[in-house]
């Protein structure tokens, strides 16, 4: 006979929170990455960026993530944005507003 070992529900649990975790963590650190090339592309220079989870645009959106950022352009004029953004969907700016220059 075979026997097979219980999984304590608690341990596979923690197990799936933590692959979440590193997955959501590997989507932040490839976001920003895509941001910065974006914004480099227009002939710019990411300047700042922090996670707005709950920006314009979350509702509905299951997929992407967005991202508040500060960015210089070719004038060197700063903007502040907001960016959603997925592996798929690509870069969308947003309430792109010249703060300063």
């Amino acid at each position: 006979m075979l026997a097979y070992a219980e999984v304590n529900p608690l341990v596979l649990a923690g197990g799936v929170l933590v692959l979440a975790l590193i997955s959501r963590l590997i989507a932040d650190r490839w976001d920003r990455r895509r941001v910065a090339k974006y914004i480099a592309r227009l002939g710019g220079e990411l300047q700042r960026i922090s996670w707005s989870p709950f920006g314009p645009g979350w509702f509905g959106e299951r997929n992407a993530r967005i991202y508040l950022i500060q960015y210089t352009d070719r004038k060197e004029s700063l903007h502040s944005a907001f960016v959603k953004t997925s592996l798929l969907s690509g870069v969308y700016l947003t309430r792109d507003v010249v703060i300063s220059g």
